[in-house]
């Protein structure tokens, strides 16, 4: 069967009448036009024995060249037994799917669920202290997480960057891993991530050891021997 029989001129020149008439390209695609002018594309099929109707879109949204290459993949698809239509709404889940996926990670970004954070314990927190944390989440969190999703940080981005906070000191990376845990924790209730990884880096920090602290115990152990020594006098 010929196809390819129209012109674009031939499809913009279609008059509308009091009834439904169609203008064929050939190979099962035509023009239905409507009483009301619109003019739309529409291809039919048949799969497994049963005729079917593929609509494609009107014109001139969808030009003829469009329509002719939309029958072209439509016919591909019949060949491998799949109906255009379904294979239409099957993309159509998957990009809502998407695109509600890009809205999940947005709401969980890093940013956001932290700004969330910071509001939530700014009025019970000492003023000094509640700046004091927050200073450092910009400085130390912010620049490495961003608009991250916090899905997608776990021990492998977390570990080098508590490498990286110890240049500035053992207690600057220990209060940083607190920050990000207690941020964690705050994406987890709230259903925003499974869970809070920093668990898994117990071990990777070590308290400072502290000469005072050193200085009471020798003093205890100096006191204890004494005792010993005057109870074997």
């Amino acid at each position: 069967m010929p196809e390819n029989l129209l012109t674009d001129l031939k499809v913009r020149s279609a008059k509308s009448t009091d009834r439904d008439w169609k203008l064929s390209d050939g190979g099962g695609l035509f023009l239905l036009v409507k009483p009301t002018g619109g003019k739309l594309w529409r291809w039919k099929y048949r799969l497994q024995g049963k005729e079917n109707l593929f609509a494609i879109g009107g014109f001139p949204q969808v030009s003829l060249a469009e329509a002719r290459a939309a029958r072209e993949k439509a016919r591909a698809l019949v060949k491998q037994g799949i109906h255009p239509t379904h294979e239409r709404q099957q993309i159509k889940q998957r990009n809502l799917e998407a695109l509600e996926e890009h809205k999940r990670a947005r709401e969980s970004s890093f940013a956001k669920v932290a700004k969330a954070y910071l509001a939530e314990i700014k009025p019970v927190f000492a003023l000094s202290s509640y700046r004091t944390k927050e200073s450092r989440i910009r400085k130390y969190l912010w620049p490495k997480f961003d608009g991250r999703p916090m899905s997608d940080i776990g021990v492998k981005q977390i570990r080098p960057l508590l490498e990286e906070c110890k240049a500035h000191g053992a207690w600057a990376a220990i209060h940083v891993k607190g920050d990000l845990s207690a941020i964690f924790e705050f994406a987890v209730v709230r259903g925003l991530v499974e869970a809070n990884p920093i668990p898994s880096l117990r071990g990777l920090l070590r308290v400072p050891f502290s000469k005072s602290r050193s200085s009471i115990k020798s003093c205890a152990a100096t006191g204890a021997i004494r005792k010993l020594r005057c109870a074997c006098g």
